[in-house]
């Protein structure tokens, strides 16, 4: 529902519909993620209302619900019958399944229900809810119990009538069949377990097997936690806290004993390693490594795993501050922004002003040394895994509120080396992915959430998953397997959905001793639980009944086929096999891993034993290694070269630059570039010069470590384009000066005139970029290169015009500009326009004012274009924007054809000064004029704006024009009562005062503070009585305010200082009655019980399309039908004993037409006041008096009935305070006839608004 959010006041409204059974109840949890990293969690729970009778706009913020009944609580979900799932849940207070309404609302098919509170007004709520209604799992899949040994397959939805009575009768929760309405969709030949979860695990967001095939699992917020087995069947049963001093943990790897955790502990955010000295199974010795600031949230420190060289790495999210410096010596650095235009952030605020490099990869040493920055410009990656090979891969999120722009990114499967730039940046300001400062993903995987991964090394499971990629899913509710193949220095990935919930909260991944994949839910408080993926059609040879390693390790092979080595449970099982064969190992293992018979991947995987278990490989082992035949131990070979520092390691790597395999070509690059060694030009320009994007940049990497310029030379006289594009990139990055940006701007103008591909000729546009933005160089240095991009615009590839127009709205091309505008009717895709016109946006003095025009119809309709929630923020913005660089001239031009551009007129008005001359005043009069017919948000919105412009003037002709709309445009009275309360004085003290029953909110509270100021006190009592009124319905949002403004008024001092407003209004209220017991009490409205109609759904109604299409024709005659006629006049119908209504609508809004006549004892007018009249023989009649004839007194009753009585009868007069008028007025019509109604009433003749005066008018 993420895109169905507006700013402001949201409320959750519920359309269920029963479609089996006659039993029927809602479970519901939302949650809400406000920016702040803190998660506001909203549950079913009897503070929501239902209804089965719906309105229109039913489901509506403004919709009154207080005639709703309070939902009824059936009990939590999952233990209530008939909704039981898991009998490990018995005793979690989850969310509680609300009823439809009644036991006749029950059986009904369709029903409605909302949430009480608007969701703006909840924070905290999530907090509030913990003790009494947990979060639920929406829809979960939680386990049900069997008699079965084995755990039973998981499925929800509604039981069979079997296991219904079962669960009826009492102490046995019902046994669901394997195939019976399944919550999970699964690979074929696969079911899914139970394993644990609900109350002993609360909500978990990480988990990891530690060295003896034990779960460590962190709870949400909570500590982290052993799951283990008690009863040695192999499977893990039982959780356990085993370790209280940190907590809310998102990364946790399990190495040598140690456990790594990456959370909150006692020197707060940060990497924890822990200890547990005493072997009592509780880590009690806690050391943070690498600290960083804040507290967990979504978007900062996360996944953590042991790479092949034995250091941790680290996801981090784009939110991450570090406390902690990271080592200079780090392979990603010489980051940028790299974009040079004035950056527009996301308009709901999402990682504003987070700069380069955003999200991040670091590693450090298990002893928190020298930590370091891997690689950059990620968004927010959870998880990192690293393959058999050693390449480490991540899966990064997506900005959803980007779609429909260039620069959205969906998910994305990342390979990550040494020094990788892959783009992110905040706003709009996201890198495109073919360009060649960035690496290109193995795979755009759409929209989702990605959370856990692993990589599966184990053979449990059949032949076609082996070495796939497991990526979770928490958006999406799903497992991937992507099957990733080598394609030149990179991969690219095949992926297939594996495992489907609906919905499955996935947070983390991990391969188990047995082989089957386990996987746990949670996040965001939801209820956690641990599965496993098993594989049905018979387990490998290597497990026994138990899911036990049946294999033992005799042999340096037997340990080279350990299934699952980068698993901790994995290199305990080999650590014990090398003291238990002693020399053996050694000498084995020297012999294996140069047996040029066994495979690549096998040596390759000897020499990362060598490395992580011993004897750790010699300098010799490797260079012969590194001449290898087979390029996988060539590449590996080359990796730990890197790891050791000497001339003759070096002098290999540096050979090592010219091998015929593209990877190993790149390692040698990394190997090189982790020791900042120095090589010269002809070493690596071939590589620089490669075509694979993943080679280019390691080797711009490893040049960028150059202490001496003088390969600048080379890069500059070169002639292959590959190899300037990266050494000036590299350039650039070394050297941010303008001495070396503008030979390089020179260079790319010599190439482009030359034969050029669309790709080399983008890369070369993007090095003009990055020179500008590095060099800091202005338009006006560049004119030679503003007119050979002038001339390549517009070209055949959208990709070239994305880089010309932002280039050349950068170096103020007017030249362009005409093209541009033109493109803007072209049959372009929606996503290209929009990007020309928000580089059109700074090209503005550059446009005529024809071309203004087509820009605001063109921005007019990109607000309306299908994509993401913040795509008309950016429009709206981008706008803005364009009208603020204009001239007076521009802008008054422009509010000239308001009317017809109302979000341009609107966002003119943000462009004018605070205070605007008697002219401008007057210009807006006349298009607020020209506004009479126009109907849209995009029109109200420019109604209020044009007032609030005109308030905020203080002019006295401009304060003469609001009062007048406020005379006649009754629904705009709020806004004009803000408007006039910047100059609360004078005439507008009174308008002022009359509008406080209409007020709500802010204007509400401003409107009654600025009255302060001011020395008046009303006459009328009522004035009192409707600020006790307001106060009432603010409450605490504005209580005091009325209660301070009343003290002004009677001179009274606020009673009770210090107490809750309820105290002090409830004193008001009685003092009001005190002081005037004649008049009604100073209380907001009742409704009736006997009212077919209420108030809140009239008012909903009223408001609806299908309210606003009512036949005035038709409400001529029900105007009769329904009394009105009988005290009332309107135009030549009707009696004058009440109110004349023939100008109603131009006095009153909707509400208080609809108000006046729901409640008609709420407001009386003075001279419309019954009277209570007790005559000489007993009798007491209620009514308004009307003068009769011959010395008689007419009394109209509520009934309408007129009742005539002798003015000498009359034995006494006491003020009513119930009006005459009827109440129940509507209760025979139906909402068809009630819509009628008020089209009558509403028709009559409008008040033409009158132009404010040149000069100031005197009284």
């Amino acid at each position: 529902i993420t895109n169905e959010l507006k700013e402001g006041k949201n409320t959750f409204a519920i359309k269920v519909t029963n479609r089996n059974g006659t039993t029927a109840g809602l479970a519901a949890r939302i949650q809400a993620d406000a920016g702040d990293g803190k998660a506001r969690v909203y549950l079913t729970n009897p503070t929501w209302r239902t209804s089965v009778n719906a309105l229109p706009l039913w489901n509506r913020p403004r919709y009154r619900d207080s005639r709703w009944h309070a939902a009824k609580n059936l009990g939590p979900y999952g233990t209530t019958a008939p909704w039981i799932t898991s009998p490990q849940l018995d005793s979690e207070p989850l969310a509680q399944a609300t009823p439809v309404e009644s036991s006749a609302a029950t059986s009904s098919d369709d029903s409605t229900r909302r949430s009480r509170e608007p969701f703006a007004n909840r924070r905290g709520d999530a907090t509030a809810n913990q003790t009494a209604d947990a979060p639920l799992e929406l829809g979960g899949p939680d386990g049900v119990g069997t008699s079965d040994e084995r755990l039973p397959v998981i499925s929800l939805n509604n039981l069979s009538a079997s296991a219904l009575a079962a669960a009826a009768k009492g102490n046995r929760q019902p046994t669901i069949p394997e195939k019976e309405h399944p919550s999970f969709s699964v690979a074929p030949g696969f079911h899914i377990e139970h394993v644990v979860g609900g109350t002993e695990s609360g909500s978990l967001i990480a988990m990891a097997f530690n060295e003896f095939g034990q779960i460590l699992a962190s709870s949400e917020g909570g500590s982290l936690l052993l799951v283990h087995d008690t009863n040695d069947n192999g499977t893990p049963d039982a959780v356990r806290v085993c370790c209280d001093k940190v907590f809310n943990c998102q990364g946790i790897v399990a190495v040598s004993g140690r456990v790594f955790v990456v959370g909150e502990g006692p020197q707060g955010l940060a990497l924890y390693r822990l200890e547990d000295g005493d072997r009592d199974g509780t880590y009690e010795k806690v050391v943070a490594l690498v600290r960083f600031d804040g507290k967990a949230g979504e978007h900062g420190p996360h996944g953590i795993t042991l790479g092949p060289d034995g250091w941790l790495y680290i996801s981090l999210g784009n939110h991450t501050q570090y406390k902690t410096p990271l080592a200079i010596n780090s392979p990603y650095r010489n980051y940028y922004e790299g974009d040079i235009l004035p950056r527009y952030e996301d308009p709901r605020g999402h990682a504003k002003g987070i700069v380069a490099p955003g999200g991040c990869i670091i590693r450090v040493d298990q002893d928190g040394l020298s930590p370091q920055r891997i690689a950059g410009g990620l968004r927010n990656a959870y998880d990192l895994a690293f393959n058999r090979d050693g390449e480490l891969f991540t899966h990064d999120s997506d900005m959803e509120t980007d779609e429909g722009t260039t620069w959205h990114r969906s998910t994305r499967l990342l390979h990550v080396v040494p020094g990788g730039e892959y783009g992110w940046r905040s706003g709009w300001a996201k890198w495109f992915e073919y360009w060649p400062d960035t690496l290109p993903s193995v795979m755009d995987t759409g929209r989702g959430s990605p959370t856990g991964v692993v990589f599966y090394e184990h053979d449990a499971f059949p032949d076609a998953y082996h070495d796939a990629l497991f990526s979770c899913d928490w958006a999406q509710g799903t497992i991937n397997a992507l099957r990733l193949e080598r394609r030149g220095a990179s991969f690219v990935a095949q992926r297939e959905v594996f495992l489907q919930g609906k919905p499955l909260n996935v947070t983390d991944i991990e391969v188990g001793p047995d082989g089957w994949l386990y996987f746990c839910t949670g996040g965001r408080g939801t209820v956690g639980n641990i599965y496993r993926v098993v594989w049905t059609e018979g387990k490998a040879d290597a497990t026994a009944e138990d899911g036990s390693p049946t294999d033992t390790i005799s042999s340096v092979a037997d340990a080279i086929a350990q299934r699952q080595m980068h698993s901790a449970w994995a290199r305990q099982r080999v650590s014990v096999a090398r003291q238990e064969l002693g020399d053996q190992w050694d000498r084995e293992l020297d012999r294996f891993v140069l047996d040029s018979r066994q495979s690549g991947q096998d040596r390759s995987r000897a020499l990362e034993l060598m490395h992580l278990v011993g004897p750790p490989p010699t300098d010799e082992q490797l260079l012969a290694l590194s001449s290898d035949e087979d390029p996988v131990v060539r590449a590996r070979a080359a990796y730990y070269l890197g790891l050791i520092e000497n001339q003759r390691t070096t002098a290999r790597l540096i050979v090592l630059l010219s091998d015929d395999d593209a990877t190993t070509r790149r390692i040698a690059c990394d190997a090189l570039a982790r020791r900042a060694s120095q090589v010269t030009w002809d070493k690596v320009v071939g590589v620089l010069g490669s075509k694979d994007r993943f080679e280019g940049l390691a080797a711009r990497r490893l040049l960028e470590w150059s202490d001496s310029d003088d390969w600048h030379e080379h890069v500059l006289q070169t002639d292959d384009l590959r190899v300037f594009v990266q050494g000036a990139l590299a350039m650039l990055a070394t050297h941010p000066e303008a001495r070396v940006a503008r030979p390089i701007v020179a260079r790319v103008g010599v190439h482009a005139r030359g034969f050029v591909s669309d790709s080399d000729f983008v890369d070369l546009l993007r090095v003009v970029q990055v020179a500008i933005e590095r060099g800091n160089m202005s338009p006006e240095e560049l004119v030679d290169a503003r007119r050979w991009l002038e001339l390549e615009y517009p070209a055949g590839s959208k990709y070239i015009n994305r880089d010309l127009t932002t280039l050349l709205a950068f170096l103020q091309s007017a030249e362009a500009v005409p093209r541009m505008v033109a493109s803007l009717d072209s049959d372009a895709d929606d996503m290209e326009k929009l990007h020309v016109a928000t580089r059109l946006r700074f090209l503005a003095e550059q446009c005529t004012p024809e071309q203004h025009a087509r820009m605001f119809a063109y921005y007019e309709q990109a607000k309306t274009l299908e994509g993401g929630s913040g795509l008309s923020g950016y429009v709206q913005n981008v706008m803005s924007d364009f009208v603020k660089s204009l001239s007076p001239e521009d802008h008054r031009a422009i509010l000239a054809t308001g009317d017809e551009h109302p979000s341009a007129a609107l966002a003119t008005l943000f462009a004018l000064p605070e205070k605007v001359d008697i002219e401008t005043v007057h210009d807006l009069a006349a298009l607020y004029g020209r506004l009479e017919n126009k109907t849209g948000h995009a029109y109200d919105e420019l109604r209020i704006g044009i007032i609030a412009v005109m308030g905020s003037s203080g002019l006295p002709q401009a304060m003469e024009y609001l009062r007048g709309i406020y005379d006649i445009d009754s629904e705009r009275r709020q806004s004009v009562a803000m408007a006039l309360a910047q100059q609360p004085g004078g005439r507008n003290w009174d308008y002022l005062v009359r509008s406080i029953p209409l007020l709500e909110g802010e204007t509400a509270r401003e409107v009654m503070a600025q009255l302060r100021k001011v020395d008046y006190a009303p006459e009328s009592h009522e004035h009192l009585r409707q600020t006790i009124i307001a106060g009432l319905r603010l409450g605490e949002d504005g209580a005091d305010v009325a209660a301070s403004l009343l003290s002004h008024w009677t001179q009274r001092p606020t009673p009770s200082p210090g107490a809750g407003w309820e105290s002090v209004m409830a004193d008001w209220q009685n003092w009001y009655e005190q002081k005037h017991p004649d008049q009604p009490l100073a209380t907001e409205p009742v409704a009736s019980n006997d009212d077919r109609w209420s108030f809140e759904d009239l008012e909903t109604f009223l408001a609806s399309e299908d309210g606003t299409m009512g036949s005035a024709d038709r409400g001529r005659i029900l105007f009769e039908m329904a009394q009105c006629a009988n005290c009332h006049r309107f135009q030549d119908i009707g009696k004058s004993f009440g109110p004349d209504l023939t100008t109603l609508s131009n006095r009153f809004q909707r509400r208080e037409i609809l108000e006046s006549i729901v409640y008609p004892s709420q407001v009386i007018s003075d001279q419309y006041a019954s009277q209570t009249v007790s005559t000489t023989d007993g009798q007491t009649i209620v009514g308004l008096l009307m003068p009769g004839a011959n010395g008689q007194v007419v009394i109209m009753q509520s009934s309408g009935i007129p009742v005539t009585v002798a003015e000498n009868e009359i034995e006494e007069l006491a003020p009513s305070s119930v009006s005459s008028m009827p109440t129940g007025l509507l209760n025979e019509l139906s909402l068809q006839e009630i819509a009628d109604l008020f089209a009558f009433l509403t028709s009559g003749p409008a008040t033409e608004l009158a132009s404010p005066p040149t000069e100031e008018t005197t009284r």
